[in-house]
């Protein structure tokens, strides 16, 4: 079996110190994630963990330009803002689900059946049953089969007709 290489088959992840990096195959990327979480990412670490891991590793605190710490500042505003709009739109989402969940079941118990009581015996009588109730209950019985035989052949035909207008 041959490995099928696309130059489309990249893919972005962000080292905590690094930043982000392109990797040649989107495998790579989901592995080095997947293998070290405390040090990769697919989506850009805050800025507080970065600082902190560049301090743990050893490497010299990034100097911000005036210009640079404003843009991280109104990023990191921006985001704030955006997660609040996320998490606003999450909840009106999840309350959406929650109605649509009990229509959903309200329309299930409008269509069910309503409970079927057992079957009484005339005058609360106990015992097995008479001969003339067991002729009944076969009567029934026949009834029904016979009844849903009719339905399903009736079904058929009308399946057979709408095939034959659709064609």
């Amino acid at each position: 079996m041959a490995i099928k290489i696309n130059a489309n088959m990249s893919a972005v992840a962000h080292h905590i110190v690094d930043g982000m990096v392109t990797f040649p195959y989107a495998i790579d990327a989901h592995s080095a994630v997947s293998r070290f979480p405390e040090e990769w990412s697919h989506e850009p670490w805050p800025e507080s963990d970065r600082a902190a891991a560049r301090e743990a590793a050893g490497e010299p605190a990034v100097e911000l330009t005036p210009e640079e710490q404003a843009a991280l500042d109104e990023h990191t505003r921006a985001v704030a803002e955006a997660n609040e709009r996320l998490q606003k739109f999450r909840e009106e989402q999840a309350e959406k689900k929650k109605i649509d969940d009990q229509i959903a079941a309200d329309e299930a118990l409008v269509n069910s059946p309503p409970p079927q009581p057992a079957p009484r015996r005339p005058f609360g009588r106990k015992g097995p049953p008479t001969p003339a109730e067991i002729a009944a209950q076969k009567k029934r019985d026949e009834k029904k089969v016979e009844d849903d035989r009719l339905v399903a052949e009736k079904a058929e035909h009308d399946r057979l007709a709408n095939a034959r207008i659709t064609t």
